[in-house]
Protein backbone atom coordinates (compact mmCIF):
# COMPACT_ATOMS: atom_id res chain seq x y z
CA UNK A 1 0.00 0.00 0.00
CA UNK A 2 2.54 2.12 0.93
CA UNK A 3 4.60 1.75 -2.65
CA UNK A 4 0.98 2.70 -4.72
CA UNK A 5 0.77 6.12 -2.47
CA UNK A 6 4.67 6.69 -3.27
CA UNK A 7 3.82 6.37 -6.51
CA UNK A 8 1.05 8.44 -6.78
CA UNK A 9 2.90 11.23 -5.28
CA UNK A 10 5.73 11.18 -7.61
CA UNK A 11 3.11 11.09 -10.78
CA UNK A 12 1.14 14.16 -9.01
CA UNK A 13 5.03 15.34 -8.56
CA UNK A 14 5.67 14.91 -12.34
CA UNK A 15 2.58 15.75 -13.76
CA UNK A 16 2.71 19.81 -11.71
CA UNK A 17 6.46 19.75 -12.85
CA UNK A 18 4.96 19.59 -16.38
CA UNK A 19 2.16 21.74 -16.00
CA UNK A 20 4.95 24.61 -14.65
CA UNK A 21 7.14 24.24 -17.44
CA UNK A 22 4.28 24.29 -20.25
CA UNK A 23 2.89 27.44 -18.02
CA UNK A 24 6.29 28.81 -18.02
CA UNK A 25 7.11 27.65 -21.85
CA UNK A 26 4.06 29.86 -23.27
CA UNK A 27 4.33 32.69 -21.04
CA UNK A 28 7.59 33.10 -22.23
CA UNK A 29 6.38 32.48 -25.72
CA UNK A 30 3.52 34.96 -25.74
CA UNK A 31 5.92 37.50 -24.85
CA UNK A 32 7.92 37.59 -27.57
CA UNK A 33 4.65 37.37 -29.52
CA UNK A 34 2.44 39.59 -28.12
CA UNK A 35 5.18 42.45 -26.86
CA UNK A 36 7.44 42.48 -29.45
CA UNK A 37 6.44 40.48 -32.73
CA UNK A 38 2.55 41.69 -32.90
CA UNK A 39 3.14 45.40 -32.33
CA UNK A 40 5.63 45.96 -34.83
CA UNK A 41 3.98 44.32 -37.24
CA UNK A 42 5.94 41.12 -37.68
CA UNK A 43 4.72 37.49 -37.65
CA UNK A 44 6.28 34.32 -36.93
CA UNK A 45 5.90 31.09 -39.16
CA UNK A 46 2.78 28.43 -39.00
CA UNK A 47 -0.56 28.69 -37.22
CA UNK A 48 0.97 31.96 -34.85
CA UNK A 49 1.86 33.56 -37.92
CA UNK A 50 -1.45 32.64 -40.02
CA UNK A 51 -3.41 34.55 -37.03
CA UNK A 52 -1.39 37.37 -36.49
CA UNK A 53 -2.31 38.33 -40.30
CA UNK A 54 -5.85 37.58 -39.94
CA UNK A 55 -5.46 39.71 -36.72
CA UNK A 56 -4.08 42.64 -38.74
CA UNK A 57 -7.07 41.91 -41.80
CA UNK A 58 -9.57 41.62 -39.95
CA UNK A 59 -8.90 42.81 -35.98
CA UNK A 60 -9.89 39.14 -34.38
CA UNK A 61 -7.78 37.99 -31.21
CA UNK A 62 -4.60 36.47 -32.53
CA UNK A 63 -5.14 33.76 -29.62
CA UNK A 64 -8.47 32.75 -30.33
CA UNK A 65 -7.98 32.26 -34.13
CA UNK A 66 -4.73 30.50 -33.28
CA UNK A 67 -6.91 28.05 -31.43
CA UNK A 68 -9.76 27.54 -33.61
CA UNK A 69 -6.71 26.74 -36.78
CA UNK A 70 -5.62 23.86 -34.06
CA UNK A 71 -8.67 22.22 -33.53
CA UNK A 72 -8.58 20.06 -36.53
CA UNK A 73 -5.02 18.97 -35.81
CA UNK A 74 -5.98 18.25 -32.38
CA UNK A 75 -8.41 15.88 -33.54
CA UNK A 76 -5.81 14.09 -36.31
CA UNK A 77 -3.61 14.17 -33.19
CA UNK A 78 -5.99 12.64 -30.72
CA UNK A 79 -6.14 9.52 -33.10
CA UNK A 80 -2.24 9.44 -33.65
CA UNK A 81 -0.94 9.98 -30.37
CA UNK A 82 -3.46 9.93 -27.82
CA UNK A 83 -5.42 11.46 -25.27
CA UNK A 84 -1.85 11.85 -22.92
CA UNK A 85 -0.18 13.81 -25.45
CA UNK A 86 -3.25 16.14 -26.94
CA UNK A 87 -4.19 16.97 -23.38
CA UNK A 88 -0.57 18.17 -23.16
CA UNK A 89 -0.99 20.16 -26.85
CA UNK A 90 -4.32 21.39 -25.60
CA UNK A 91 -3.42 22.84 -22.76
CA UNK A 92 -0.26 24.30 -24.65
CA UNK A 93 -2.70 25.77 -26.98
CA UNK A 94 -5.19 27.72 -24.57
CA UNK A 95 -2.43 28.57 -22.28
CA UNK A 96 -0.36 30.23 -25.30
CA UNK A 97 -3.92 31.77 -26.20
CA UNK A 98 -4.50 33.07 -23.17
CA UNK A 99 -1.62 34.27 -22.64
CA UNK A 100 -1.01 36.41 -26.12
CA UNK A 101 -4.36 37.72 -25.64
CA UNK A 102 -2.30 39.84 -22.40
CA UNK A 103 0.47 40.83 -23.12
CA UNK A 104 -0.42 41.79 -26.85
CA UNK A 105 -2.83 44.53 -24.35
CA UNK A 106 0.80 45.48 -23.23
CA UNK A 107 2.11 48.45 -24.55
CA UNK A 108 5.28 47.30 -27.31
CA UNK A 109 8.70 47.09 -25.24
CA UNK A 110 10.41 48.41 -28.32
CA UNK A 111 9.56 50.33 -31.59
CA UNK A 112 12.55 49.06 -33.81
CA UNK A 113 11.39 45.95 -35.87
CA UNK A 114 15.07 44.87 -35.48
CA UNK A 115 15.14 44.61 -32.00
CA UNK A 116 11.62 43.56 -32.21
CA UNK A 117 12.81 40.69 -34.35
CA UNK A 118 15.50 39.32 -32.54
CA UNK A 119 13.77 39.83 -29.00
CA UNK A 120 10.76 38.07 -30.00
CA UNK A 121 12.74 35.70 -31.83
CA UNK A 122 14.99 34.63 -28.79
CA UNK A 123 12.01 34.49 -26.91
CA UNK A 124 9.66 32.26 -28.53
CA UNK A 125 12.76 29.85 -29.20
CA UNK A 126 13.21 29.47 -25.61
CA UNK A 127 9.38 28.95 -24.76
CA UNK A 128 9.58 26.67 -27.50
CA UNK A 129 12.67 24.41 -26.35
CA UNK A 130 10.63 24.51 -22.98
CA UNK A 131 7.31 22.93 -24.02
CA UNK A 132 9.17 20.64 -26.06
CA UNK A 133 11.64 19.51 -23.33
CA UNK A 134 8.83 18.40 -21.78
CA UNK A 135 6.84 16.31 -24.79
CA UNK A 136 3.94 18.99 -25.01
CA UNK A 137 3.36 21.34 -27.96
CA UNK A 138 1.69 24.35 -28.59
CA UNK A 139 0.10 22.85 -31.18
CA UNK A 140 0.68 24.73 -34.86
CA UNK A 141 3.51 23.83 -37.06
CA UNK A 142 4.88 22.16 -33.84
CA UNK A 143 2.42 19.43 -33.55
CA UNK A 144 2.19 19.18 -37.78
CA UNK A 145 5.86 18.30 -37.40
CA UNK A 146 5.62 15.63 -34.78
CA UNK A 147 2.63 14.39 -36.57
CA UNK A 148 4.74 13.87 -39.60
CA UNK A 149 7.41 12.51 -37.41
CA UNK A 150 5.29 9.60 -36.58
CA UNK A 151 4.83 8.93 -40.07
CA UNK A 152 8.20 9.26 -41.38
CA UNK A 153 10.50 8.95 -38.23
CA UNK A 154 13.71 8.88 -40.27
CA UNK A 155 12.90 12.11 -41.97
CA UNK A 156 14.60 15.20 -40.21
CA UNK A 157 12.55 18.46 -39.29
CA UNK A 158 13.35 21.64 -38.25
CA UNK A 159 10.86 23.87 -36.32
CA UNK A 160 9.93 27.25 -38.49
CA UNK A 161 8.05 29.30 -35.84
CA UNK A 162 11.40 30.75 -34.69
CA UNK A 163 11.85 32.86 -37.44
CA UNK A 164 10.78 36.23 -38.25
Amino acid sequence: MKTKQKNFIFFLKDVFLEVVQIICGTAIMAMGTGLFLIPNKLSTGGFSGIATVIYYLLNFPVGMVMFLLNIPVFIFAFFKFGKKFVFRAIFGTVALSFFIDIFEKIEPLTEDKILACLYGGILVGIGTAIILKVNASTGGSDLLSQIIKKYKPDMRSRNINNYC
